[in-house]
Formats: C-alpha cells, sequence, structure tokens
C-alpha cells in the first residue's frame, strides 16, 4: 500500500512553544519529580520513559484535560495545537466515512474518500463500522483527522501501535517533513531517532 501521510502547518508559533516550571503532574499524588521543561518553535522532541511512567498524562497536563498537582505550564499565544490520542474512542456504529465528515463538515464525499484513501483506507473499509476495523486501521482514520487540522505545534502520543511498517515509514517521513514543534511520546528508538532533536526522559 501506498500512504500520503502529510501535516500542513499554520501561521508560526512564537518562539518559546511550552514552558513548565515546577509541573508535578498525576493524579491523587505526583507521579514524577517537577519538571522544568522549555520546548523552543521548530523542536522536535520525543518524551520518552518506562510504561506507565506518565508520559500520557503529561500531555494530558499540558493540553489542559486534567489538572497539575502543583506548578505551572504556559504555552505561546500563537500556539496551535494539533493532537493525536493514543487509542482514543469511537462512539458505536459509526464509520470511517461519518468520523471525517463530521471533522469537516464542508468536504464533498469524494475529498471525504480521497483523505482516507490516502492514508490506506479503502472504500470497504470507510464504509464499515470503524470498531470493526483494526488498531493499525483505526490509527490510520486519526491520522487522517490530523491532515488539514493546520496545527503548528504536533502532538503525538505513540501514533506507530499498532502500524504496519510501510504506514510507520510513512509517517516517519512526513514528521521529518513538518516544518511546525513536534512533541512525540514513542517507545520505539527506531522510529523517532531520526525525528527528533532530543529526548526528555520521565524518571520517578
Amino acid at each position: 500500500k501506498t500512504y500520503h501521510f502529510q501535516f500542513p502547518l499554520a501561521s508560526a508559533s512564537g518562539k518559546d512553544v511550552l514552558t513548565t516550571k515546577e509541573l508535578e503532574i498525576g493524579y491523587a499524588e505526583p507521579l514524577l519529580e517537577p519538571l522544568n521543561v522549555k520546548i523552543m518553535k521548530e523542536d522536535k522532541v520525543a518524551i520518552t520513559g518506562k510504561n506507565g511512567i506518565g508520559k500520557s498524562t503529561f500531555l494530558k497536563t499540558v493540553l489542559g484535560d486534567i489538572p497539575q498537582i502543583s506548578g505551572d505550564y504556559k504555552w505561546s499565544d500563537t500556539v496551535k495545537i494539533a493532537y493525536f490520542e493514543q487509542d482514543s474512542k469511537f462512539r458505536a456504529g459509526i464509520t470511517p466515512f461519518q468520523v471525517v465528515h463530521e471533522r469537516y463538515e464542508d468536504f464533498t464525499k469524494k475529498e471525504v474518500m480521497s483523505l482516507l484513501g490516502n492514508h490506506g483506507i479503502d472504500y470497504e473499509m470507510a464504509m464499515r463500522d470503524i470498531n470493526t476495523l483494526s488498531g493499525g486501521e483505526q490509527t490510520k482514520v486519526r491520522l487522517a483527522l490530523l491532515r488539514h487540522q493546520k496545527g503548528n505545534v504536533l502532538i503525538m502520543d505513540e501514533p506507530t501501535n499498532h502500524l504496519d511498517q510501510s504506514a510507520k515509514e510513512a509517517l516517519m517521513d512526513a514528521l521529518i517533513e513538518y516544518k511546525g514543534t513536534l512533541i512525540l511520546v514513542s517507545h520505539e528508538k527506531e522510529f523517532y531517532q531520526d525525528i527528533c532533536d532530543y529526548e526528555i526522559t520521565l524518571y520517578v
């Protein structure tokens, strides 16, 4: 299969994209030592660490989905975020076609099918209940949703989970080409080492 993954850039962000000061993340108790992180415009950063250490929690905290325990974080005012969430759930019975059409209401049927096709989803798959597709196929639908989101900061939580090798390589190429800031949670060094400028490793 040939894939055409691409993440177009919105207008540029400010210089200091994300700054955290003594940021403690977790639920009842802090998961980690306080985090002091500075991510600059056009940095490509891998967030790494053992399973369950708090990588997804870090993302959800700085995205405002869950409250921090203490400390602060600040995004540049001009940041526009495009977010790939690991294993986000789709509602029962919805098809990939409907998922894309709901996000991009002004797309014609042909444009929706073309977008899905570029991400490895053919007509038959596009018209099925998305929850009957494999994990890799669902990941490809999520990647298709990012295609027109036009962020200048791309946040991806384990985007290679369930992907076949050719899709991984296409995603790697698209992320190398991406002109914005990338914050990538990944456990696959062979995937991120050619994409990212540096790693932030989370540990207790």
